[in-house]
């Protein structure tokens, strides 16, 4: 078990520092599935294929974008929050206590 919780944070790390797929790389994963799926080469139900394909990454990857935006936002407003609850404390304490 604790090899498991020390190993596990280091392949999520490891995982992420891949490099992005080329285009090309990109084309050949569509094509294996769309093959997968049974649609041939050269067919208009595989180029078909290959534009959902396209279309579903690109859908995915503005979803990923906004989502890091909406986290960044939050994070802000985050900072935002514990900066006014320190200043809230600062200011409570300089008061004089009658």
């Amino acid at each position: 078990m604790k090899k498991a919780t020390f190993f596990l944070p280091l392949l999520c790390l490891m995982s992420g520092c891949q490099p992005p797929l080329t285009r090309i790389q990109q084309l050949e994963i569509y094509q294996s599935r769309c093959a997968d799926y049974g649609y041939e080469r050269g067919t208009p139900e595989f180029a078909n294929c290959m534009m959902k394909q396209e279309s579903r990454q690109e859908d995915m990857a503005i979803q990923l974008r906004k989502i890091g935006v909406l986290e960044e936002s939050n994070w802000i407003e985050q900072q935002k929050m514990r900066t006014n609850e320190d200043e809230h404390k600062r200011n409570r304490s300089k008061k004089p206590k009658n």
